[in-house]
């Protein structure tokens, strides 16, 4: 007998071993896109973009570039956030594995009412060098 053994069993050790490496890398699918301020034009850095019912989820970059990996196939909904902005959702968003999902983001920003509050109080006798409030033993039991 050879020393070398079967030639054929390395082979088919190849072949499983490849076959469960494409298995496993395979199987999941990538949404990617960029959020941007809907009135300028302008990426948004560090917004947040989650898959809803997921622990999956991205920051956008500097430039409101984002991309959500190792997400497993099926239909989904993307939740995206930033600051004063109203947030965004999507819905029907499907995932195919070894495939990447575009979906860009354009944001709306909020345009906050401005309010004045007023109020009384009674005036400070600058000229009293009291501090105007005190307490004895008795106050403390």
């Amino acid at each position: 007998m050879n020393s070398t053994g079967n030639p054929m069993r390395y082979i088919l050790a190849l072949c499983l071993v490849l076959g469960a490496f494409s298995l496993t890398f395979g199987q999941t699918g990538t949404i990617s896109g960029r959020m941007f301020d809907e009135a300028t034009g302008e990426g948004l850095p560090f917004g947040k973009v989650l898959l809803v019912g997921t622990y999956k989820g991205a920051n956008t970059d500097i430039d409101g570039n984002f991309t959500i990996t190792g997400v497993k196939p099926g239909d989904y909904t993307l939740r995206a956030e930033y600051g004063e902005y109203t947030p965004r959702i999507f819905t029907g968003i499907r995932v195919k594995a070894g495939e990447t999902y575009k979906q860009d983001v354009p944001m709306k920003e909020v345009k906050l009412a401005t309010v004045i509050i007023t109020g009384e109080a009674d005036l400070i006798d600058v000229e009293d060098g009291r501090s105007g409030g005190g307490f004895n033993a008795e106050d403390i039991k």
